[in-house]
This record gives C-alpha cells, structure tokens and sequence, in this order.
C-alpha cells in the first residue's frame, strides 16, 4: 500500500496516488502532508458517496437538504458528532449565508447546484470529524464573532465562563486593574477582555 524509496528520497501511498518528498522528515514525524492528501481523498469518497446517497437528478430543497444532512451525521454515530441538527444549522445558514428566520421560512425553497455542492462538501468534511469551527473559520465567544482555523484551539464556553469570573473580578477593582492572558491563541480571551474592561492593564502573551 505504501513504498519508500530512499534513493529517490519519497513516500508513495498507492491507496491515492501520492508522493511526497522528503523521506527524513517524514520518518521523524512530519508527516503532514501525507495526511492531508489522505483526509482529502476521505472526503472526496465521503462527497461521492453522498452524491449517490441523494440519487435525485436536481438538488434539493432546503428542507430536504437540512434533513439528508442530518441523515449523513447520524450514521457516523456519536464519534463523528453529538449535535447533527444543531451542525447542519450551522452549515447551511453558514453556505446560504442566512439567518435562522430565513431557514425556517424559506425551507420549502430548492437549493442552487452550487449551494449544494458546497453543502455537500461541508457536509463531507464534518463527517471526517472536523470541527464545525475549523469548517466555517468562525466561531461565537462571548458575543463576539472570532476567525479561527487549525493553528488555534477553539474558544470554548467553559472558557467564556472563566473569563466572566475575571471581568468581574477586575471591575470591582476599578481602574488600573492589571491581568495577562498566557498562551494567547486565537485572541479570544484578550479581545474579549479589552472591549469588557477598557480601562484595565492588560498583557497577552
């Protein structure tokens, strides 16, 4: 399945047909690339699957849509995700750049070829387990709308918790309040605390 050759300095993985270069590296661990091309060529089988699985010559409506969606989710079973509905909301509106009023008053409408492809290959990508944030490069944080992708972790509700705790405790203690955020990230946490407490010391690091 896989061949390395190291006179030619490559890895061939003939599951999909790729080589990569740079056999050292990849023998201590840098193996990214390889795996890209795999998780690429998952979702690309997962996407022609789906494909099949709708079997319709036109694309759906959006009610229909919401629904093989769900279906696809729900067949991963509860290690690909807890929330199915509540991911596809997100897809959808995210592909459809909609609101939820929208969603549920013009459901009954069909979706464009390109709409659906593209939910489609959302759809693919969330099947693979990755993240909903990482897929539509946004996340929600403490009323705040932040880009992330897969060199951040995503902010999490324990941590906007966590982060009240502390805009609260520097509010009591009025202007001058100091604070560092360690291991800044995606600047949630720091942006966050900026716009709560305008007055206050702040370093991120």
């Amino acid at each position: 399945i896989r061949t390395y050759n190291f006179p030619q300095d490559r890895v061939t993985d003939h599951r999909i047909g790729v080589t990569v270069h740079n056999l050292p590296g990849m023998l201590d661990g840098a193996i990214d690339p390889l795996m890209r091309a795999l998780i690429d060529a998952d979702q690309a089988d997962r996407l022609e699957a789906s494909t099949v699985a709708w079997g319709a010559p036109m694309p759906p409506t959006i009610r229909e849509a919401i629904r093989w969606g769900q279906s696809v989710l729900k067949a991963g079973g509860g290690e690909i995700t807890d929330t199915p509905s509540l991911d596809v909301d997100v897809l959808i509106r995210h592909v459809l750049r909609c609101d939820r009023v929208y969603l549920l008053t013009r459901d009954h409408l069909t979706m464009t070829p390109g709409t659906w492809q593209r939910f489609r290959k959302l759809i693919a990508r969330r099947s693979t387990a990755e993240p909903v944030a990482y897929i539509t490069g946004t996340k929600e944080f403490a009323g705040l709308t932040f880009r992330v992708d897969r060199r951040v972790l995503i902010p999490r509700p324990d941590t906007e918790t966590i982060l009240n705790l502390a805009i609260s405790r520097l509010t009591s203690c009025g202007a001058g309040a100091s604070g560092v955020d360690v291991g800044t990230g995606s600047g949630a946490i720091a942006i966050a605390w900026a716009i709560a407490c305008p007055m206050s010391d702040r370093k991120s690091t």
